[in-house]
């Protein structure tokens, strides 16, 4: 099973739990890559706030178990605004 398919079949599952499903939570897929290297592919999520997105991809992991496949989260925020000025 591939990790959007895992991730979307999860969802309903999640919402039964939480009565909202990751969009609901604020929990927005921004983009996938697929790298060459370490890693296989790097997703870039966005989410309210590093608890939300926390507890969704441990709820995730619970669920899915190794159809998942082996993960490892990178944190990353940005600064303010991006700007033209630069």
């Amino acid at each position: 099973m591939d990790f959007m398919k895992a991730v979307n079949e999860a969802d309903p599952k999640l919402k039964d739990l939480h009565k909202k499903t990751r969009h609901e939570r604020g929990i927005h897929e921004e983009h996938t890559f697929c790298v060459l290297g370490r890693y296989d592919m790097v997703t870039i999520w966005h989410a309210p706030d590093f608890k939300t997105m926390g507890d969704y991809l441990e709820e995730l992991h619970t669920l899915c178990g190794p159809e998942l496949g082996a993960t490892e989260t990178l944190v990353a925020t940005s600064k303010g605004e991006p700007s033209d000025d630069s």
